[in-house]
């Protein structure tokens, strides 16, 4: 059993590593050149962190929302 359970973990994380791997379709057409889900991810992550950021910054400020 404790096998089975490693062996379908392992399956798991080769089939996300693939995943990231691949193209994205629709942000490879939008910017027409190859973008990858991992890149897109991590785009995304950036913008979320600089949106927190400036979100701080207007707080400490003293700025209301």
């Amino acid at each position: 059993m404790k096998a089975l359970l490693l062996d379908r973990t392992a399956q798991r994380a080769f089939a996300i590593r693939g995943w990231l791997e691949a193209k994205s379709p629709l942000f490879s057409g939008i910017c027409q050149e190859e973008i990858t889900h991992r890149e897109v991810i991590v785009g995304h992550a950036y913008a979320v962190v600089l949106l927190l950021i400036i979100g701080l910054a207007g707080t400490l400020e003293g700025g209301g929302l």
